[in-house]
């Protein structure tokens, strides 16, 4: 049974919301990205709900002192993964809201005098390649912000606390820092996955201006009598 022209047009406008791409996207490339955003909101929710719920409670110290656990788990993670990744969720939907303002429309009717402008082939491979060069920016800086704040990839399950709150060589343990390391590198990979889609994609976008500028610039002068 064949689809419909409306129902092809929703399904490829929900396609580039979720996966925070244009439509000169390749079909595969969208459906990795949008699979990838359903495994990322997945490793937030069930995170947030069992490892990331109580993070602090896990976190303990040999101290007596009332408010040395608390300074030392603030100086062991002054950003929650959970909270970070998080932010970069937010960050990536409002990146594929932005791309899906500019998506083509059926008819210079319907088109306002922007969407207009970038009605060109080479200007809207243009504005593709801006877009998925963002997409990387984005998965890009949040884990190398992830990996500047934890100090590695891998958070140490024992640390040493040196706060002015506490005693001198006080001791934390996470409690659950194998489930946590486990969950951050998850989504960590996503962001690594999406990060090679993505420069796929730049690839075939930056083959298909070389194939359009081609045919130009072989093209001969023609003088005043063959024009």
């Amino acid at each position: 049974m064949a689809m419909s022209p409306k129902l092809f047009q929703e399904v490829e406008t929900v396609t580039c919301l979720l996966s925070g791409t244009s439509h000169l996207t390749s079909r595969l490339g969208r459906v990795s990205l949008a699979v990838l955003f359903f495994t990322r909101c997945g490793f937030l929710a069930v995170g947030g709900r069992t490892v990331w719920r109580e993070e602090e409670k896990d976190f303990v110290c040999n101290s007596s002192r009332l408010l040395c656990t608390s300074s030392c788990f603030d100086d062991f993670s002054p950003i929650s993964p959970f909270n970070l990744f998080s932010l970069q969720l937010v960050v990536l939907l409002t990146h594929a809201l932005s791309v899906a303002c500019f998506r083509r429309p059926d008819s210079q009717a319907k088109a306002g005098w922007l969407q207009a402008h970038f009605r060109g082939r080479m200007a809207q491979l243009w504005l593709h390649l801006l877009c998925l060069l963002s997409r990387v920016l984005i998965e890009g800086i949040f884990v190398l912000t992830f990996y500047k704040v934890s100090g590695g990839l891998l958070r140490p399950a024992v640390t040493h606390c040196h706060s002015q709150l506490c005693e001198p060589q006080v001791t934390c343990i996470d409690l659950n820092s194998t489930t946590k390391n486990i969950f951050s590198l998850c989504l960590c990979a996503v962001s690594t996955a999406s990060c090679m889609v993505c420069l796929g994609e730049i690839a075939a976008a930056l083959q298909s201006m070389r194939q359009l500028r081609g045919p130009a610039q072989s093209r001969p002068p023609c003088g005043k009598q063959h024009c």
